[in-house]
């Protein structure tokens, strides 16, 4: 048996684009709403768990989906972005602010979210992979207990720097985003192509497990093979596959290509147990009580 890894199929749920400031997002709610939906059904479909991750703006608007998927059992947590937060009074990326604006700004968040669904907000996800050092401290303190802050690999210069970050699931230091610590917090990192986390260039972002780019499969299982031999290789205490989506999809309709490309990473992922691997259907809060259980918790 080569171990288990944890399989997270995470959707980031944005505001639409008319309300986003950089003019990104998704179409339309009702655009939205069949992402949501379609991908839940899917997860359960192919045995699956899912992580939900809406902005403030989007749990607001769709509160009753996310109350469905809560009895469904799919997690959800937060997905944030300054642009797209109440009047766009945030101009800058997450990561740009200093301590204290940015504890403000997350307050902020965070009570927003929690009104609207009415439950403790457990669970975060940066937009843009956005963070800086005060980041992991600010999210501690606020009793945010998991995490996907991170992309091992991605170096954009003025937007996000995870140039030589961790891969896997652990605890972030105090002091630096880049290092493991003891912090109350596990993040748990966006899967990125361990071939292509170095890169001598001003700019660099590694492939990733999101459909959303549209590879062909092979890209995707070249992926799953390259991140799989790693785990092997190097034993993480907890080994983790993360994908991510948006609310972008219609995976409702079986003539969205993107959506059978999940489904195809998916399958290629749960045929690794005839290679002695054991998948294991996770959201990011499982992973943290793994996590936890390795540390003997």
């Amino acid at each position: 048996m080569k171990g288990k890894v944890h399989v997270v199929v995470s959707m980031d749920c944005e505001r639409i684009r008319a309300e986003s400031y950089r003019n990104d997002g998704t179409a339309s709610w009702e655009m939205s709403e069949l992402a949501i939906t379609g991908l839940a059904e899917l997860l359960c479909q192919e045995g699956m768990k899912g992580t939900f991750l809406p902005t403030p703006a989007t749990a607001a608007r769709q509160a009753h989906l996310f109350e469905e998927l809560r009895r469904q059992q799919f997690e959800v947590g937060m997905q944030f972005h300054c642009d797209s937060f109440r009047d766009g009074e945030y101009e800058q990326i997450l990561g740009a602010y200093g301590y204290d604006l940015q504890k403000e700004i997350l307050t902020l968040a965070k009570a927003d979210w929690e009104e609207a669904l009415g439950m403790p907000m457990l669970t975060y996800r940066s937009g843009y992979f956005s963070a800086n050092d005060f980041t992991f401290p600010i999210l501690a303190e606020l009793g945010i207990k998991q995490t996907s802050c991170s992309k091992p690999g991605r170096y954009s210069p003025g937007m996000t720097l995870w140039y030589g970050a961790l891969p896997y699931a652990h605890r972030p230091s105090a002091s630096s985003r880049l290092q493991a610590g003891d912090l109350d917090v596990v993040e748990v990192p966006m899967t990125s192509h361990p071939g292509e986390r170095f890169a001598m260039q001003p700019r660099f972002d590694p492939k990733d497990a999101r459909p959303d780019s549209g590879f062909k499969p092979e890209v995707y299982h070249d992926i799953v093979d390259a991140v799989l031999w790693e785990m092997e290789m190097i034993g993480p205490g907890v080994k983790t596959f993360v994908i991510l989506t948006h609310n972008t999809l219609d995976y409702t309709s079986d003539r969205e290509p993107r959506r059978g490309l999940l489904v195809d990473m998916l399958r290629y992922l749960k045929a690794k147990e005839e290679e002695g691997w054991q998948v294991v259907p996770a959201t990011l809060a499982d992973v943290r009580a793994a996590f936890l259980a390795q540390e003997g918790r």
